[in-house]
């Protein structure tokens, strides 16, 4: 948590503020907000919130759109550019990885879905700020997959119930057998039959 500073924005504005450049960032077509000035300790705090819900980059993109005067210090925004050109640069590297996974398992008859983060950052205006832990990939048939995935040398963990967990080319990649929670047995067999 990041405590209140006596003189300072509290948590709960700071959040509010937050959620002000998302929403900016998510619609761009809307103006940014007017947020009250913040002190330098403010921004900062900010930077770390965002960062701890995986927004840094899209909150930056709204924030070059205020007005100077209303913008973090010059040292501020280049560490802020600087996490945000991080995050590009990993989702390109996870973008590569989902798309030679997905072609190595279409070559061997492995259909696959690509679930969550990834999948979903292409409806986000810059989908390369969408920051995303992992690659979430549903594939028809599991165990072929993963055994694709073994036969190139790779260690898979099956410690889950939900999904194989391994590491391909520095990015960490979870195989789902599920689209859904085991507990919903007759859903999920209803959606199997429909997509396979």
């Amino acid at each position: 948590d990041i405590p209140d500073i006596p003189g300072h924005f509290t948590m709960n504005n700071l959040t509010n503020t937050l959620l002000q450049l998302l929403r900016a960032a998510l619609e761009p077509t809307v103006s940014p907000p007017s947020i009250p000035r913040l002190t330098e300790e403010d921004w900062n705090r900010l930077f770390t919130l965002a960062a701890q819900h995986g927004v840094t980059a899209l909150l930056f993109d709204t924030i070059l759109r205020l007005p100077e005067q209303q913008q973090p210090s010059r040292a501020l925004k280049i560490r802020w550019a600087l996490s945000s050109e991080a995050i590009e640069k990993r989702h390109a590297q996870q973008t590569r990885a989902a798309h030679e996974l997905t072609t190595l398992f279409a070559s061997h008859g492995v259909r696959t879905i690509l679930l969550k983060g990834l999948g979903l950052s292409i409806y986000y205006p810059r989908p390369e700020h969408r920051e995303c832990g992992d690659i979430d990939l549903w594939l028809n048939d599991c165990d072929k997959g993963n055994r694709l995935i073994e036969e190139l040398g790779i260690k898979i963990n099956h410690d889950s119930e939900k999904h194989a967990v391994f590491h391909y080319k520095g990015v960490m990649v979870e195989n789902h057998s599920h689209l859904l929670m085991p507990s919903h047995r007759r859903t999920e067999r209803a959606i199997d039959d429909f997509l396979v």
